[in-house]
């Protein structure tokens, strides 16, 4: 795999939802011809990329997710700036919710089960 990419609406506000509000650092960030954007971000050895130049959001497609030491912490956070997001799951090996970032696409957060702190 190359890289995950994301379509986004509004790069301002994608970049604010996943540097801010989930912590991510942007590495790699073109403004294309056109004045379309791409920036990149390292998951771990991974490449997320959102752009304005893909596909249009929440139409389906891919799903990401994001590991996370504290499941509830994260759901906390994510509500509290006023993120929906759905009950949590309970598996035998792992927890997780569903979200959509501010322009539709799925993400999961997902901790395995062992790691809460």
């Amino acid at each position: 795999m190359a890289f995950i990419g994301l379509p986004v609406t509004n790069v301002a506000r994608a970049r604010k939802f996943y540097e801010g509000t989930l912590g991510l650092q942007a590495g790699e960030t073109l403004q294309l011809e056109g004045g379309y954007w791409w920036i990149e971000y390292d998951l771990h050895g991974a490449t997320l990329v959102i752009s304005d130049h893909l596909a249009p959001a929440g139409k389906g497609g891919a799903v990401l997710a994001f590991e996370v030491d504290d499941l509830d912490a994260w759901k906390k956070t994510l509500t509290e700036q006023g993120r929906s997001a759905t009950d949590t799951v309970d598996t035998p090996v792992c927890r997780f919710f569903s979200c959509k970032d501010p322009d539709g696409n799925d993400l999961t957060i997902h901790q395995l089960k062992g790691r809460h702190h």
